[in-house]
C-alpha cells in the first residue's frame, strides 16, 4: 500500500541520516554534514510533495537549502578546493545565489513576483543537479573514483527529478503517485550507495590514521635513540 511504502522509505532514509550522523562524529570529516544536510532536507522535500508535511508555501525554500547543502557536498567529496581551485571557489558563489533565493522564496506573502523567484529557484536546483554530474562524469573519465561513484548513485535521481519538473512545468500537472514513487526509490538507491561508500571511506581513514600512528611513534623512537646516543 502506499501508506506501507511511505513508512518503509521514510524510516529507512531516517536511519541513514543517523548512520551518517554518527560516522561523522567518528571520523570529523565535514563532507558527512553536508551530507546529513542535503540527505534532511530531501526527506522534508519528499515529505511536502507526498502531503505528509503542511510545509506547501516553503517548499522552494527547503529545496533551494537542500540544492546548497548537494552542491557543497560536492565541493567538499571531488576535492574540488585542492584539485579545480578556480572552479571551488566559484562553487561558493554559486551556493550563495541558491540561498540568496532560498530566502526570497521563503516570504511569498510580501513578495509580488514571487512567481519568478519560484520558477527561477526550481531551474536553480535542476540545473544544479545536471551540472555536478556532468562534471562529475568529466572527472570520472580522468580516473577519479569517487567521481564516478557520485555519477553512479546521482543520475538516476537527476533523471527522477527532470520527470516531476517536466509534469509540473511544463505539462502544468502534479505530481502522481508513481513518479513520487521513482523520486523516492532514486533518493533511496543513493542513500544506500553512498552509505556504503562512506563506510569504505572511514575505514581507508582509519588505516590512514593507524599508519600516521605508527609513523609518529616511529619518529619518537628514533629521537630518544638519538638522545641517548647524543
Amino acid at each position: 500500500t502506499k501508506e506501507f511504502d511511505t513508512g518503509l522509505f521514510f524510516g529507512a532514509l531516517g536511519i541513514l541520516l543517523i548512520y551518517n550522523l554518527f560516522i561523522f562524529i567518528s571520523v570529523r570529516e565535514i563532507s558527512f554534514v553536508y551530507y546529513s544536510f542535503y540527505l534532511g532536507g530531501m526527506v522534508t522535500v519528499l515529505g511536502i510533495i507526498g502531503g505528509i508535511f503542511p510545509l506547501n508555501q516553503i517548499l522552494t525554500t527547503i529545496g533551494l537549502f537542500t540544492t546548497v547543502g548537494f552542491l557543497l557536498f560536492t565541493h567538499s567529496l571531488l576535492e574540488l578546493k585542492y584539485r579545480f581551485p578556480r572552479i571551488g571557489s566559484s562553487f561558493y558563489i554559486f551556493s550563495s545565489v541558491g540561498a540568496l533565493l532560498a530566502v526570497l522564496a521563503a516570504f511569498p506573502a510580501y513578495l509580488p513576483f514571487i512567481g519568478l523567484v519560484e520558477y527561477l529557484g526550481d531551474l536553480f536546483i535542476f540545473s544544479s543537479f545536471g551540472l555536478m554530474i556532468g562534471f562529475a562524469a568529466y572527472l570520472s573519465l580522468r580516473k577519479q573514483k569517487s567521481a564516478l561513484l557520485y555519477v553512479i548513485a546521482w543520475s538516476p535521481l537527476f533523471f527522477a527529478m527532470a520527470f516531476y519538473f517536466a509534469r509540473v512545468h511544463l505539462l502544468k500537472g502534479e505530481s502522481g503517485y508513481w513518479e513520487l514513487f521513482a523520486w523516492r526509490s532514486a533518493v533511496l538507491a543513493q542513500t544506500l550507495i553512498f552509505s556504503a561508500g562512506f563506510t569504505y571511506r572511514v575505514k581507508h581513514l582509519q588505516i590512514e590514521n593507524a599508519i600516521q600512528t605508527e609513523k609518529a611513534k616511529d619518529a619518537e623512537r628514533l629521537r630518544n635513540l638519538v638522545r641517548v646516543i647524543c
